[in-house]
């Protein structure tokens, strides 16, 4: 993974969009502000593990964001993708403000055990020689990310976290492995363009062997400079008949086996 901002401009181009990002600092540059609430959610168990006598206090933490990804679950099922923001029904406004309330309150509450946790009138020999206490490393993480965690509020299309995209990921990575990989730029193109349709069409319920089967079939059929018109190939053009015969059952989450 390349984790260089030249690096990835080089490949990408100047991009700007709004995402899922961890907590590193090029990420932000490319992608704007959202980060991952999940996360946040791991510093926290993190150190109830590690430090047994915070554990209660990093649970109150982690039970404040579980209740994020309640409310917003509820907003969600409420939500029209169609419709802005403000023109959304009763039942999601009120969600809304739940959640409003509820990240406000967890926020508020970093603010006063930051306060209550940093040491105060020591001098600058006695900063140095007493260790920080280790609660406040993610209260000012959570707090030095509020705005990026913030985004999810109005824009209720931008995930908590990015666990979809890592599942995504995680058998053309085990595929790689298993393969060692491609062995020509040509060949890794190829890889990412078909990964593409293969995630695609799970995410459209599409049977991959059946597609694949009935696909290169038709390739078959035709000339050697033609190719089969991809719109009809595809869940949102496909024909009815097609469809219904290559269905596996419901959508899923991408991620073709290796």
């Amino acid at each position: 993974m390349l984790r260089e901002l030249g690096g990835l401009r080089r490949i990408h181009g100047e991009i700007r969009a709004v995402g899922n990002i961890t907590f590193y600092a090029t990420y932000a540059q490319i992608c704007g502000a959202p980060h991952i609430w999940a996360h946040v959610r791991r510093d926290y168990l993190s150190l109830g593990k590690k430090r047994s006598q915070f554990r209660e206090w990093a649970d109150d933490v982690v039970e404040r964001i579980g209740q994020l990804y309640r409310i917003n679950r509820s907003r969600l099922a409420l939500w029209d993708p169609q419709r802005p923001l403000a023109e959304q029904g009763a039942d999601f406004q009120a969600q809304q403000e739940r959640l409003q309330t509820a990240l406000a309150g967890l926020f508020e509450h970093a603010e006063k055990e930051r306060e209550r946790l940093t040491p105060k009138g020591q001098s600058e020999t006695a900063r140095w020689l007493t260790p920080p206490d280790p609660r406040l490393k993610p209260l000012r993480s959570l707090l030095g990310h509020r705005e990026g965690l913030e985004v999810f509020l109005q824009r209720p299309q931008v995930p908590l976290d990015n666990n979809t995209a890592e599942r995504a990921l995680r058998r053309p990575v085990v595929g790689r492995k298993l393969s060692y990989g491609s062995h020509s730029q040509a060949g890794a193109n190829l890889q990412a363009m078909l990964l593409s349709v293969f995630g695609t069409l799970a995410m459209g319920g599409i049977d991959l062997k059946g597609w694949l089967d009935r696909f290169l079939a038709r390739c078959a059929q035709l000339d050697r400079d033609e190719a089969p018109d991809p719109a009809g190939w595809l869940p949102w053009d496909m024909p009815p008949e097609r469809r219904e015969a290559l269905q596996a059952g419901p959508a899923r989450e991408p991620g073709p086996a290796p």
